[in-house]
């Protein structure tokens, strides 16, 4: 637990500073962090055992590759929601005021 705290806390300064250079309130930037890891957890728990679920179903995939497939098709659906959701709620960056003397 202490090595998954330590991770994310060392993503979210990097994803702050490095990736998206983000300027916006760093208490509501942690506080919507925290909202979606919760939410990637809490969906990973449901979508997870689904996929499984449907890829048994699936006649055409071995039972073999089943677990993995499940795995790569879970970490996919969270990568594809997590970069937006970072670009553009958590890590915002200030819109600049222009003089338009």
């Amino acid at each position: 637990m202490v090595s998954t705290a330590f991770g994310y806390t060392l993503g979210f300064i990097i994803n702050r500073k490095s990736t998206f250079h983000a300027d916006s309130n760093i208490a509501l930037s942690t506080f919507l962090n925290v909202l979606l890891i919760v939410f990637i957890v809490v969906a990973n728990s449901f979508a997870g055992p689904a996929i499984t679920g449907l890829l048994l179903r699936l006649s055409f995939v071995p039972e073999t590759l089943v677990d993995t497939l499940s795995k790569v098709l879970s970490m996919l659906a969270t990568g594809i929601f997590v970069y937006p959701a970072n670009r553009f709620i958590i890590h915002r960056k200030k819109k600049e005021v222009t003089d338009n003397v």
